[in-house]
C-alpha cells in the first residue's frame, strides 16, 4: 500500500492499474494472480476530467451485497451516485443486457440512483458528460432520504468463504438429515459445523453458502406438482433467525441481497432441471407457460415479504439465454458433458418447446 503522487490518495493498492480517486497511473502497479476489474482508457479519461473539476469519486470500487459478493461498477459519485460507461456488446448481447438489468436492480436496491451513459457518447464529449454527472448528483441529494441503503462493511476475514464448498456440502447434508429430526435450531449447527477447521460459524460467507445449500436440500413440491414456496419461504425465514443470532442482524440482510441477486438463475433452473442444484432429483415439472407464470407468481407471492421478486420478462430472457446454451452443446455432441453436469437428456429439450416461441418476439 502507497500514496498517489498526484492526489495524495494514502491507501493505493499495489494491484491497482489507476488510482481510484483521481485516475492517475500507478507507478508501483504490479498485476495481481487474480481477476481485478480495471478501468478502460474511456473510464481512465473522465476519471481524470472529474478530479480537475473537484467531483470526489470512487473508480472501479466494490460494493459488497453480502459476504460472499460485490459488484463493480465503473463509478460511484460522491458515494451515492453509481455511472456505468457500456461499451457496445451491453446493447447488442442480449444476455449481458440481461445480466447488466439484473445488477442493475440490485443496485437500486440498495439505495444506489443508477445512470448509464454509451462509449459513444461520453467520446464525444467528456466535458458534456461531467456536467450531466454533475446535474444528476444533485438530483441524488435530493431524493437522498428516499433510499435505504442495503450495501454491507464486509471485514476481511468474513469475505467470501473460509472452507471450501465441498467441505460445507457434506455438512450440509449431515445438518439436513438432523434437522428432518429435530429441526433447525442454532444450537444443531454449531454442534455440526464446530467439527469442522476452520469453524465455518466464524464465517458469514460460509455460513451464508451453508443455509443457500441448506435450503436447496429443502426444496420440495406442493400436492399439486407445483413448487411448495410457501414452505420454502418459512425455511427461509428460519434461516435468517439462525443466521441473526450468530452474526447479527447484518448476516440478515446478506442472505436477502444474496437471494434477491440470484433468484432469477433459481428459478431458471426450476424451469429446466424441476429443482435447485443440490438436491439429486426433480422435484417439479414446468411444461408449459401458464405454469412457467404461476412459477413466478408463487415465488413472488411468498418472497416479497422479504423484498425478493422475480421479473416475469428477466427470467424469460434467462431461460432463452439457457436454451441457447443447450442447443448450441447438442450440437457440438457435448451432451455427454450435460449429463455430468445433471443437466437434461437430448430427449428433454423437447419439453422446452414452448420456450422457443418466446424467441420471436426477440428478433
Amino acid at each position: 500500500m502507497s500514496s498517489c503522487d498526484d492526489c495524495g490518495r494514502d491507501n493505493l493498492q499495489q494491484y491497482h492499474k489507476y488510482c481510484r480517486r483521481c485516475g492517475a497511473k500507478n507507478p508501483s502497479y504490479v498485476k495481481s494472480d487474480e481477476k481485478i476489474a480495471e478501468p478502460t482508457s474511456l473510464e481512465v479519461k473522465l476519471a481524470r476530467m472529474l478530479f480537475a473539476e473537484g467531483i470526489d469519486f470512487t473508480l472501479s470500487p466494490e460494493i459488497w451485497y453480502s459476504s460472499c459478493t460485490f459488484y463493480t461498477p465503473d463509478f460511484l459519485i460522491e458515494g451515492r451516485l453509481v455511472v456505468e460507461i457500456d461499451g457496445q456488446h451491453h446493447y447488442t448481447d442480449r444476455h449481458q443486457v440481461l445480466m447488466d438489468r439484473i445488477r442493475q436492480r440490485a443496485i437500486q436496491n440498495s439505495g444506489y440512483p443508477v445512470h448509464r451513459f454509451t462509449n459513444k457518447e461520453v467520446s464525444k464529449s467528456l466535458k458534456n458528460t461531467v456536467n450531466k454527472i454533475v446535474s444528476l448528483v444533485r438530483t441524488s441529494k435530493a431524493k437522498a432520504n428516499q433510499t435505504r441503503i442495503i450495501e454491507v462493511d464486509v471485514s476481511n476475514e468474513h469475505r467470501l468463504s473460509n472452507v471450501r464448498d465441498v467441505i460445507l456440502k457434506e455438512q450440509v447434508h449431515e445438518i439436513y438429515k438432523r434437522t428432518l429430526v429435530e429441526g433447525w435450531s442454532t444450537s444443531l449447527f454449531k454442534d455440526v459445523l464446530s467439527k469442522l477447521t476452520p469453524n465455518p460459524s466464524c464465517n458469514r460467507c460460509a455460513m451464508q453458502k451453508t443455509m443457500l445449500m441448506l435450503l436447496g436440500l429443502n426444496f420440495r413440491a406442493s400436492k399439486d406438482g407445483t413448487a411448495d414456496f410457501q414452505n420454502y419461504a418459512v425455511l427461509f425465514e428460519k434461516a435468517t433467525t439462525i443466521l441473526r443470532e450468530f452474526f447479527g442482524e447484518i448476516a440478515t440482510v446478506e442472505l436477502k441481497n444474496e437471494f434477491n441477486i440470484t433468484a432469477t438463475n433459481f428459478l431458471k433452473n426450476l424451469v429446466y432441471n424441476g429443482k435447485p442444484k443440490i438436491l439429486p432429483h426433480r422435484a417439479i415439472n414446468i411444461k408449459n407457460y401458464g405454469d412457467f407464470q404461476d412459477l413466478v407468481k408463487n415465488f413472488n407471492t411468498n418472497f416479497s415479504t422479504f423484498g425478493i421478486t422475480v421479473v416475469e420478462d428477466d427470467l424469460k430472457r434467462e431461460c432463452l439465454h439457457e436454451k441457447k446454451k443447450r442447443s448450441e452443446k447438442l450440437r457440438k455432441k457435448e451432451m455427454n458433458v450435460m449429463v455430468m453436469q445433471e443437466q437434461v437428456k437430448p430427449i428433454d429439450l423437447e419439453r422446452f418447446d414452448w420456450i422457443g416461441k418466446w424467441e420471436k418476439r426477440e428478433e
